[in-house]
Order: C-alpha cells, then structure tokens, then sequence
C-alpha cells in the first residue's frame, strides 16, 4: 500500500474518489493495451492465491481474481489519464515492477 502510506493526509482531506477514478482508468488502461492479455488470463485462472504478509491475505486475492475474470472489464469506457495526478501510468508501472520482485523474493524465500 505505498501509495495510502505516501498520502495518508491526502486521503483524509477527500480525494480517496479521484485516487479510485484515477486508478480505475489507469487499471482499464493496461487490459485495454497489453499485448499477451489472453495469456495473463489463463495464467490468472490458474494461479493459486497466497497471503502477503499485512497487505493482502489469500481470500481477498481469490476474491478479486473472480473479480477480474468475470466481467470487470466489459462495457466500460476508457477514461483519460493523461490529467491523473495521483495514479500515474508511470507509477503504477514503477509499482508492479517493484512489487512483483517483493513478491517474488517472499515465494523464493519461503521454499527454500
């Protein structure tokens, strides 16, 4: 959750809606333009959830997995981002690379 830790005050003064907007066009975004989409998919459909650590338990992720695979993304329209303060599309690429290695060394450390 680096983005609420990095703007908790913010979050208490309202913007938690343009953060959700923001965040969900960013979201529709990636799936609109993501070349091995179908790919992802199947591999989503398959993947086991797991706990990591405080941020997200297990159940949460089989929950927004269902989310995701169901209908998430039918009829929506794409939003601009070009004017997005908070949920950049830079950001939120520098979060997944960097996240996925957290991730990744937490599944690597726990089979060792």
């Amino acid at each position: 959750m680096p983005f609420y830790e990095e703007n908790k005050e913010l979050l208490r003064q309202g913007v938690a809606g343009q953060y959700h907007s923001e965040s969900a066009n960013i979201d529709l975004e990636e799936f609109q333009t993501f070349e091995d989409r179908s790919y992802i998919w199947e591999q989503l459909a398959r993947a086991k959830a797991f706990n990591v650590g405080q941020v997200i338990t297990a159940c949460e992720i089989e929950e927004m997995k269902e989310v995701f695979l169901s209908k998430w993304y039918e009829n929506r329209v794409r939003g601009d981002i070009t004017e997005n303060e908070y949920v950049t599309l830079i950001r939120t690429e520098q979060f997944i690379e960097s996240t996925s290695e957290r991730i990744e060394e937490m599944l690597f450390i726990e089979y060792l």
